[in-house]
């Protein structure tokens, strides 16, 4: 009498490959065994049963666990989002978490410019070579533009044989020279304000299924505040550089005022103790670090002590005196002995005349650094 097989002894044996991980050969094989060993057919379709759960039971698991990588890699993602970045290095990271994220080729970020109906490539990531900084995306077609009208991730397993949308010559040029075809672009938003899309890509045929599209919404989420924050950051820096800046110039200008301040005191102070122009003049050259020239059209140009005026007429470090023609003409008159004219005797010389109008043509204002307060008379001069 043959012996009796044990009806669920394979099962058993299913749940043990089960356990353990096995590959799906192993349960093919173990049907396959029962089979050879004289198994009706309720029994094999029990088998068949056990082994598609047990199979199913197993792509569940490994689901769980992808996704619980996904999870783990998107906290990862968003503490790197949180640490202060400049746009660019931010750009650059987004991209390799989101092609390490799913285990893609390549990826890279566009920021939209609808004035010029493109969007334009800010960063990528992976081996491309058509697909660089500043390659402008055409808005008007491709996976973008049903990612950007949607608000929501769109991908497609062969770009170039799927026709659910409309296509663009340039993106599919570039798809070709790559060799890619499996795609998904997903939509950069904050607020109501749509930034750019995150694309990524396979040079493998491949159907996304719902934990990845969720994956790729929740990295561009954190990417797109990330982004508005870094943008609201450089902002700010700009605008304390400009403060700073300001600040710099309000002190420098508010410390030249009050060495000014303290110049006009010291001044003032050598007047009230009845310092004459000489010690004036030194004083105001000291405080002030320069030169100081006096100029006196009616008796001439004196220099103080240690000052050189840059004048080439001028540039000795001693007081000098430079007499004008007044001066020497009254120094003559004084040295002859000679009166000094009445004032009521006046000049009827012609050639005074042209002088007089002259001086009534030339009478200083005090707007003028370098003019002496006079008056001019309006009849003609006196004879001198």
């Amino acid at each position: 009498m043959p012996e009796r097989r044990q009806p669920y002894a394979e099962v058993s044996g299913m749940l043990e490959l089960l356990a353990r991980e096995a590959h799906t050969e192993e349960f093919e094989r173990l049907v396959r065994s029962a089979r050879d060993a004289g198994a009706d057919a309720a029994e094999l379709d029990q088998l068949t049963r056990a082994k598609d759960l047990s199979l199913s039971i197993r792509s569940l698991f490994a689901r769980r666990q992808q996704r619980e990588a996904g999870l783990s890699a998107l906290v990862d993602t968003a503490r790197d989002l949180t640490l202060p970045y400049n746009l660019d290095a931010l750009l650059k990271v987004i991209t390799r978490r989101a092609r390490l994220l799913l285990g893609l080729d390549m990826s890279w970020v566009t920021f939209h410019a609808p004035d010029e109906g493109v969007s334009y490539v800010r960063a990528a990531d992976g081996h491309t070579s058509a697909i660089t900084v500043g390659f402008a995306v055409p808005m008007a077609g491709g996976i973008g533009r049903q990612a950007h009208q949607r608000s929501a991730p769109f991908w497609t397993a062969d770009y170039l044989r799927d026709e659910s949308f409309v296509h663009s010559d340039v993106i599919d040029d570039v798809v070709r020279a790559e060799g890619l075809h499996a795609l998904m672009a997903v939509p950069l938003c904050h607020e109501d304000s749509a930034l750019g899309n995150l694309y990524v890509a396979g040079r493998g045929i491949r159907h996304f299924d719902p934990d990845e599209l969720s994956l790729m919404s929740s990295l561009a989420d954190l990417a797109a505040v990330a982004i508005e924050k870094t943008r609201l950051l450089d902002q700010v820096r700009n605008e304390v550089a400009g403060l700073e800046l300001n600040t710099s110039r309000a002190m420098s200008s508010s410390a030249a005022e009050h060495h000014l301040r303290r110049v006009h005191g010291k001044l003032i102070d050598v007047v009230l103790e009845g310092g004459g122009l000489p010690a004036l003049a030194t004083e105001a050259a000291t405080l002030l670090g320069g030169s100081v020239l006096i100029r006196d059209h009616a008796a001439g140009t004196w220099t103080p002590p240690g000052s050189s005026p840059s004048s080439t007429r001028a540039r000795s470090a001693r007081p000098h005196w430079t007499p004008t023609p007044n001066a020497a003409r009254s120094a003559r008159r004084a040295a002859s002995g000679s009166p000094r004219p009445s004032p009521a005797r006046r000049c009827s010389a012609r050639s005074c005349w042209p002088r007089t109008r002259a001086a009534r043509r030339r009478r200083p204002t005090p707007r003028t650094a370098t003019s002496s307060w006079r008056w001019w008379p309006r009849s003609p001069p006196w004879c001198c």
